[in-house]
């Protein structure tokens, strides 16, 4: 039976999802993986430190390898591309909401609501320690042009 090694924690309903849509695969965290485990495991959810020693092994079936970062130089690619193992990464999943936050992280500098909500608590109600000011007419420089930088870009 093929298996896949959960390197990476998920949630009970997301295994069960999984257990269900793939009834003929076994599924185990790192914990319970055993050395005679190692050449049945074809997939990979997460980065593990057995994952060098899988590869070490000539009879293993890894097949494919999925992080859940958007850069993978932390894995060994070369042992992996040598092994034939496809790799899959998660860039882009939150661009946008990292954009956005980014966005509201400048904007709450600019417009001072941090410094207004921290001052909505004794004396000092309302006295901000800044002159708040707008974005209008800024330059922002974009450093990067991963998904991130994309989704921060203006349209």
């Amino acid at each position: 039976m093929p298996m896949v090694l959960m390197a990476q924690a998920t949630k009970p309903e997301q295994l069960q999802q999984l257990q269900t849509t793939y009834p003929d695969w076994t599924f185990k965290d790192a914990a319970a993986v055993t050395a005679a485990d190692y050449d049945q495991i074809e997939v990979m959810y997460g980065n593990h430190p057995l994952l060098k020693t899988i590869l070490a092994r000539p009879t293993n079936q890894l097949k494919f390898v999925q992080v859940i970062s958007a850069g993978v130089d932390y894995l060994p690619l070369k042992a992996l591309q040598a092994a034939g193992v496809v790799v899959a990464n998660t860039s882009g999943i939150h661009a946008d909401a990292i954009s956005e936050s980014v966005l509201a992280a400048m904007l709450s500098v600019v417009r001072g609501y941090h410094a207004a909500w921290l001052n909505q608590r004794g004396a000092r109600q309302w006295a901000l320690p800044m002159t708040t000011s707008t974005l209008t007419g800024q330059q922002l420089l974009i450093y990067g042009t991963g998904q991130i930088g994309q989704s921060l870009e203006p349209v």
